[in-house]
């Protein structure tokens, strides 16, 4: 005998067969491939039929639990692939801020260059006015 987990519901008795009143939707159950041979050999057609509806029922529900997964992942691959766009702007905004701020400590350094020349030859300057006005 075959056995598989199918995500689905969980019989309370050990018989294995698994009405409404008896499901209970998320929980894992295992199913045997015996109860397909059971279905060929049966011989009652109201068992065999409510056999296939409720075969069909957990088919419908693991079908319908897949299309819902799977709208939840196209979902959030459209999430992540918004969220990569914004993290690329967001890491050449910060390119951008910090070329701005290598830029700005480049011109303060040479601001103070020039505002240490500016002294300089305004000291030169008055200096040498004073020295012609001694002179005439």
């Amino acid at each position: 005998m075959v056995e598989v987990k199918v995500l689905m519901a969980l019989a309370k008795d050990k018989s294995g067969d698994v009405g409404k009143e008896s499901a209970r939707n998320g929980e894992w159950f295992k199913i045997s491939m015996r109860k397909v041979h059971t279905l060929l050999e049966m011989e009652d057609n109201d068992k065999i039929e409510y056999f296939l509806d409720y075969l069909c029922v957990g088919l419908n529900f693991v079908e319908e639990q897949r299309n819902n997964l799977m709208i939840k992942l196209k979902d959030i691959v459209q999430e992540m692939n918004t969220c990569r766009e914004k993290l690329l702007e967001l890491k050449q905004a910060k390119l951008d801020f910090l070329t701005i701020q290598h830029e700005n400590t480049k011109i303060l350094k040479e601001n103070q260059t020039l505002r240490k020349e500016l002294k300089e030859l305004t000291i030169i300057t008055k200096t040498w006015l004073n020295s012609s006005n001694k002179g005439n």
